[in-house]
Formats: C-alpha cells, sequence, structure tokens
C-alpha cells in the first residue's frame, strides 16, 4: 500500500483540488514527484520519463487539467448519490502507478490500453465519512469511480452503469427511427 498525502482542503464548491495536493505525490515505492516547474528534471524521474525542460510547462498543465477533470467527475458522482454539500474535501491521496485497478486489468484483457499512472483519492463527506475513489489516467481520458470496498459504493456504480445503457440504448432507438 502506497504513502497518503494529507490536505486541509477547503470545500470543493466545484473548485479543483488544493494546489499543495497537485503539487507534490508520494508514490507507492516511497519516491516522491513534484508537479512545480521550478524543479525541472525531478517532477518524473520516478518514471524515468526522461522529460525536457523545455516541455515541463505543458506536463505541469496537463496534470493540472487531469486534476480538474478527476474532480469534477468526483462531483459528478457524489451529486448522483444525492451529496450536495459543499463541505465535501479532498482529505487525502496515494499514487500507485505501478498497481493496476481491477477495472484496468480487465479491460486490458480485452485489448483497450492501460492507463499511465493510478490514484486513490479519499474523499470527506461534510466530516462525517471518507468515501475512497479510484482514478485511472489514460492518454486524454481519466477514468474516475468510487472504489468497490462498500455496498453502498457497488450500488451507485451499478446505478450509473444501468444509466449509461439505459441512454445508449435510447440513441441507438432514436438512430434506427
Amino acid at each position: 500500500m502506497g504513502n497518503h498525502i494529507s490536505s486541509n482542503a477547503g470545500p470543493a464548491g466545484g473548485s479543483p483540488p488544493p494546489e499543495p495536493l497537485m503539487q507534490q505525490q508520494q508514490h507507492g515505492d516511497g519516491k516522491k514527484s513534484s508537479s512545480s516547474p521550478k524543479e525541472p528534471g525531478k517532477a518524473w524521474n520516478w518514471k524515468n520519463a526522461n522529460v525536457k525542460k523545455t516541455d515541463i510547462g505543458d506536463a505541469v498543465r496537463i496534470r493540472k487539467e487531469n486534476t480538474e477533470e478527476a474532480w469534477q467527475k468526483v462531483l459528478k458522482w457524489e451529486a448522483m448519490r444525492g451529496n450536495k454539500s459543499g463541505d465535501l474535501r479532498l482529505k487525502s491521496f496515494v499514487g500507485k502507478e505501478n498497481d493496476l485497478s481491477p477495472r484496468a486489468r480487465i479491460r486490458s484483457w480485452f485489448g483497450h490500453e492501460l492507463p499511465f499512472d493510478r490514484h486513490d483519492w479519499i474523499v470527506d463527506r461534510c466530516g462525517k465519512k471518507e468515501v475512497r475513489y479510484v482514478i485511472d489516467y489514460y492518454d486524454g481520458k481519466v477514468d474516475v469511480r468510487p472504489a468497490m470496498d462498500s455496498a453502498a459504493n457497488a450500488w451507485v456504480r451499478m446505478r450509473a452503469t444501468c444509466m449509461r445503457w439505459k441512454s445508449d440504448l435510447i440513441e441507438i432507438f432514436n438512430a434506427s427511427n
């Protein structure tokens, strides 16, 4: 299990996770990386990415965009659960770049690409409950969903799947008319 980075993040209110969480991340292997352009070269050493100094700014921008997209998807999942509270907080996260999520592993069996990174985020619901989210980062896509570690999370994921299937069927039906 990886090491967590904690935060006293403010209310979500549609805003991205707090800047300090985006600045530094501790990975499952104990190494730290930083998305700060002030430390060019160090930011992706843990992955041996060989990022050029001239590309650091773009890499930081993309990382921030991915983080914002992931947070917006967390907010959508929370809204589906009926959580309309503005007191939703990102409590902590852990990078698990070497651990495939079960979903990513199963998708790879069917020929889908593997994610280039994975995070598990712990979201604090108004100080009453913590929920873990699994986030797989693919080129051009961020896949966010509640972890399947509770009956409530399994239920909301099944509901989302049914809603997606229903939407797909309606689209197919409408296209055939």
